[in-house]
């Protein structure tokens, strides 16, 4: 698990320093789901669920 650390830009675009990370985690073979890091703070429970879904959205 990693969390992003940096906002999106204003326009709500991910950055390209998170792109390329993603990228080569996904070549790897993983599934990428990034997360806002204040979400993991102030709405943990949402951010359980999100993994709790994509999780069980890939065992499919």
């Amino acid at each position: 698990m990693q969390y992003a650390k940096l906002p999106a830009d204003d326009r709500g675009k991910r950055r390209r320093q998170d792109l390329v990370p993603d990228r080569v985690i996904a070549r790897m073979g993983w599934d990428v789901l990034r997360i806002p890091a204040w979400r993991c703070v102030w709405d943990i429970d949402g951010v359980i669920d999100d993994i709790r879904e994509r999780v069980q959205t890939q065992r499919l």
